[in-house]
């Protein structure tokens, strides 16, 4: 015992229990630990030919997507303690915050929308979308402007509060702007944007976020608001599916009024209840709103209106709230609510 056996010429040695067997002859060698194995003929590889290691930049590539899918840290630690600080400390976090779907185990976020009249802003108003502070104080998160275009209504929405001057010009292709709402006569409006990375399939397309329809009611046409919305569904991964046009995908509102609804997220507005006493339909907000309006809503899925996805009120003369879940973001929310306060509405 402890001394190696020598093994007779010409025949091959046994290995011991617990010692790796050499190959015989013709047959494959089975890999050493921590050795990387190669891959069987027929067998699929992990993302690259088995015959051909990973470049530098192919590996970096896939890091960066990874990277991109990712939410980022300061999002969970803004669902975890509902501080919004947590998502002001860069834009990275910020843009993420604003155009992510809100995490399904999050809360609900609670906001406020401040509007501006007086002035140049009068006929052309200015909205403000913020958040309240660890310390109480307000934190803006994206502002909107109403556009001069005729007969439609066109707002441009940015990340921060970049719009000072009287013109109030604002880049379309610059990292604040996040997107444009458009709409037609004042029934349907559309969430947009035109985006110019490498993430694109084809510069320039036309990426379509929202569409909000508002249907007149029946009989005389006046009564509460019928709302649908319709958005792209959130995928694996956590985000919006990309839908492009007009080299992609039809735009939402084209599709929605050809009745394919099977790649969007529908959400229709609570019916209201029609209350003896005060005589006119009431809402039930919890408190969040205080002063009655035909601007209040609160959006659910056809199939569970006990759950409010989104909804918005008036609780000032140019003050209102807006609280939101999974499966919108707040920038879907915030065009929602600037499709309600606009005044462009025929059939009201």
């Amino acid at each position: 015992p402890g001394t190696p056996r020598t093994s007779l010429p010409g025949t091959p040695r046994t290995s011991r229990p617990g010692t790796p067997r050499t190959s015989l002859p013709g047959t494959p060698r089975t890999s050493r630990p921590g050795t990387p194995r190669t891959s069987r003929p027929g067998t699929p590889t992990s993302g690259f030919a088995a015959a051909q290691s990973p470049t530098v930049s192919e590996m970096e590539e896939v890091y960066y997507k990874a990277l991109v899918k990712a939410p980022p840290r300061a999002l969970q630690t803004f669902y975890e303690t509902g501080t919004i600080d947590a998502v002001l400390h860069s834009a990275r976090d910020l843009k993420a915050f604003l155009t992510r779907p809100v995490d399904c185990r999050a809360p609900v976020v609670q906001c406020g929308i401040r509007r501006e009249k007086a002035g140049h802003h009068n006929v052309y108003p200015r909205f403000t979308l913020f958040m309240t502070g660890a310390h109480g104080e307000e934190r803006i998160l994206m502002t909107a402007k109403k556009r001069p275009n005729g007969r439609k209504s066109n707002y441009w929405i940015c990340m921060e509060d970049c719009m000072h001057s009287d013109e109030d010009d604002v880049d379309r292709f610059s990292p604040l702007f996040l997107g444009k709402l458009s709409s037609n006569v004042g029934n349907d409006y559309a969430l947009y944007r035109n985006d110019v990375d490498e993430h694109v399939p084809v510069l320039g397309d036309r990426q379509d976020l929202l569409a909000v329809r508002y249907v007149p009611s029946i009989g005389s046409g006046r009564g509460p608001r019928r709302i649908q919305l319709y958005g792209p569904r959130v995928d694996a991964d956590g985000e919006h599916e990309a839908w492009y046009g007009p080299r992609g995908k039809e735009p939402i509102l084209n599709a929605v009024k050809q009745r394919k609804f099977h790649d969007l997220v529908h959400l229709v507005n609570k019916p209201p209840v029609w209350n003896e006493y005060t005589q006119n339909y009431v809402l039930n907000f919890n408190g969040r709103v205080t002063i009655p309006s035909v601007k209040n809503f609160q959006l659910c899925f056809p199939d569970a209106p006990e759950n409010v996805v989104l909804q918005f009120g008036r609780i000032g003369k140019n003050e209102f709230t807006l609280d939101l879940q999974y499966p919108l973001s707040p920038l879907q929310a915030f065009a929602a609510a600037l499709s309600a306060m606009d005044l462009n509405k025929p059939f009201e």
